[in-house]
């Protein structure tokens, strides 16, 4: 008896390593959200396998930021030896304090088998996404950036002083990311810089000085683009120009502003697999030139998909146009919310939506079916009529003939 309870039980250990778990591919391994109080970021994860097999997903949030997470519900399919990209939506309470806050995503494959009348044998394989969410205050108020200057006619060949100033509104250190580009007269980069060095103390005026060489400046009309980013916050933003061997007075701070004034969709025909055209008009309403794109993500349920125009030089009180073409892979309703940035800052946001059928069937060349029976109904009718005239005259003449 005990020999045949221990070939008992290898038999089931062998059956069991029949058992394997579907091949499961998370990416990426952790996700990072930085954002004020009540700011909702979206970030996709793609769940991929390699199994022979499809498989069949769920996801859950854990931690102490689980209750901020947004992610779909019910099971996920992922085909045999494919991935899939799943859109997951963070929002911050607007009662959120500062710092740091830890959790994860669990993406869970379920596998079920059942061997030689054994069930149960699933194995249910789970994969962890970490996830830091942090929290900053309006960074818009933490500090003001009160001047910029660069002379106005140096030399060839010689350095152009850049300096900016800062005034403190904190009882703490600020360090803000200053980044310089120095554009030619037709908006093309010829010298980049980034100062991450800079620490502004609590309550301090400060200024920073930027050493420009202007060896590879070439031409007399220049561009320099000034941004400041605190905790990945974009906070300020100017566009100054320089003029080499020009008077060599300081020119005032220029600080860019522009609207996004429509956006909207359109096409010859908004059907599956077929182009659809999201076209959007900016206006630089400050009085300074601005580089700007347009920037999409168009949606049908929680898949998604970014888009992003190529940059193009806006003058002061220009409009531009900005077409982006978007091709639906399946029908339904769409949304498309986009915003233009121009030199390192953004619009609001506008959102159009649009549907797009199934497919082009009952269409001839752009005209509907139904006009084309309409006008072969007409067709039809015109011909009973003239037959019937025509069998009525054949009609009278051979009773007439008869009489006679």
């Amino acid at each position: 008896m005990a020999s045949r309870g221990l070939l008992f039980w290898v038999c089931v250990m062998m059956l069991s390593s029949c058992v394997t778990a579907s091949s499961l591919g998370v990416g990426p391994s952790s996700v990072r959200v930085t954002g004020e109080r009540g700011a909702q970021v979206n970030r996709t994860i793609t769940i991929a396998t390699d199994s022979e097999t499809a498989i069949s997903c769920t996801l859950n949030s854990s931690g102490d930021v689980a209750g901020w997470i947004k992610v779909p519900s019910g099971w996920i399919n992922v085909d045999p030896k494919s991935q899939k990209d799943v859109t997951v939506t963070f929002t911050i309470p607007k009662d959120a304090p500062s710092g740091e806050y830890s959790g994860g995503i669990i993406v869970t494959s379920k596998s079920e088998s059942s061997v030689s009348g054994f069930t149960g044998m699933g194995v249910t394989p789970s994969i962890k996404v970490r996830v830091t969410i942090e929290v900053v205050e309006n960074a818009s108020g933490a500090f003001n950036v009160t001047g910029v200057r660069v002379p106005d006619g140096v030399n060839p060949g010689e350095d152009i002083p850049l300096e900016i100033s800062f005034m403190s509104r904190e009882q703490f250190w600020i360090k803000p990311l200053i980044s310089v580009r120095v554009l030619d007269s037709s908006m093309q980069e010829e010298y980049a810089m980034v100062n991450d060095n800079f620490t502004l103390l609590p309550g301090a005026d400060e200024t920073v000085l930027f050493t420009i060489p202007s060896g590879n400046l070439r031409g007399t009309t220049h561009f320099i683009l000034v941004n400041v980013t605190w905790r990945g916050v974009k906070l300020w933003n100017s566009m100054l120009q320089l003029r080499i061997n020009s008077s060599s007075e300081e020119r005032p701070v220029e600080v860019v502003s522009g609207d996004m004034v429509s956006l909207n969709a359109e096409g010859d025909a908004l059907y599956k697999g077929k182009p659809v055209l999201i076209k959007a008009m900016f206006r630089n309403s400050g009085n300074a030139p601005v580089l700007a794109s347009l920037k999409l993500n168009v949606s049908r349920g929680v898949s998604s998909e970014y888009i992003e125009t190529q940059e193009r030089a806006v003058q002061p009180g220009d409009e531009a146009d900005y077409v982006a073409q978007y091709v639906p892979k399946s029908y339904g309703f769409y949304e498309a919310e986009g915003f233009i940035e121009y030199s390192g800052l953004k619009t609001d946001s506008l959102r159009a939506g649009f549907m797009v059928h199934e497919s082009a069937e009952g269409q001839l060349e752009g005209t509907p079916l139904w006009k084309y029976l309409v006008a072969a109904g007409i067709i039809v009718l015109i011909a009973v009529v003239v037959a019937f005239a025509v069998w009525k005259t054949f009609s009278v003449r051979k009773k007439k003939g008869k009489k006679n």
